[in-house]
């Protein structure tokens, strides 16, 4: 049961599983422009993302979106995964309102620089699911990526404790910070990493989008992907499930239009005591193009 204050996290519903694809890199582009090294000549940014109920929850507050955005010439896949508090339905208009809200800013409103617009896009988020769950009685954790798609450089913001991790060669390494009670014990020394995970109050979070008026948000980068590099975006129930070497192992070594389900089935497997959510997302060639 995830909480942010006051509010308390539920259950969740019905499983599903979708793979997506992203866009073809473009290979035209200005002199001095920095390039992603192509794979047998050409390459796609693909990504995957699979969602599940989970074993113990009657509905499912985690909400994933993948789209594509042109902006001033240049063109940008969004990434995006939030995992609701509240229960039940408050929780899963919280998530789909936080997502829905930065996607659509991203899409339609001016921006230029993609950290300035991932931190205004958050800020909006944050307003309105303030405001459409009760002022403040529902809120939402989000973890966003902003990828161009001819330079493939990635700019990711985060508040709560969905997280981001980029994989290098089958390694997990965490990008965002979680913003909870216990990541916060973990990094002044009071528990190790192995009792963060298990700590009784490792869901509950000092951050939230939507459980006050303002919201701070964390933004990391901008990096450029390599070809050997993925970016996974997830929710508590699958990190809290698998561990890191897992999702490592899972979220790069498999072909990326299969990695998000495997991700989520591993942590179903492993007990799948909440909803389950996973994006991946990364370079592959053109041929490994996924499939919806």
């Amino acid at each position: 049961m995830k909480r942010s204050g006051p509010l308390n996290g539920s259950a969740a519903a019905d499983s599903e599983q979708e793979a997506v694809d992203a866009t073809l890199i473009d290979e035209g582009g200005s002199a001095g422009t920095p390039r992603v090294p192509q794979q047998d000549g050409e390459s796609t940014l693909a990504v995957s993302v699979a969602t599940d109920v989970g074993r113990v929850r009657w509905n499912n507050e985690d909400f994933v979106q993948a789209e594509r955005v042109i902006r001033d010439g240049g063109r940008y896949s969004i990434w995006a995964v939030a995992d609701g508090v509240g229960g039940g339905l408050q929780g899963e208009r919280a998530s789909t309102t936080a997502v829905e809200t930065v996607v659509d800013y991203l899409l339609h409103e001016p921006w230029t620089d993609p950290s300035t617009a991932l931190t205004d896009a958050f800020g909006l988020a944050n307003h309105r699911v303030f405001e459409i769950t009760g002022v403040g009685a529902s809120a939402s954790t989000l973890v966003v990526a902003l990828v161009s798609e001819l330079e493939g450089v990635a700019s990711i913001a985060n508040v709560g404790d969905s997280r981001a991790y980029l994989i290098v060669s089958g390694e997990a390494r965490q990008i965002t910070d979680d913003h909870s009670v216990a990541a916060a014990r973990l990094a002044s020394g009071q528990l190790t990493a192995a009792q963060a995970r298990i700590a009784p109050d490792r869901n509950f979070l000092t951050r939230a989008i939507g459980s006050e008026t303002e919201v701070l948000v964390d933004v990391f980068g901008p990096r450029q992907l390599q070809p050997n590099e993925r970016l996974v975006l997830c929710t508590d129930g699958i990190y809290g499930m698998i561990d890191d070497i897992e999702i490592g192992r899972l979220g790069g070594e498999l072909p990326i239009a299969e990695s998000a389900a495997a991700l989520v089935a591993a942590a179903v497997e492993a007990g799948g005591r909440d909803n389950a959510t996973a994006l991946v997302g990364g370079f592959a060639p053109a041929a490994a193009k996924t499939a919806r």
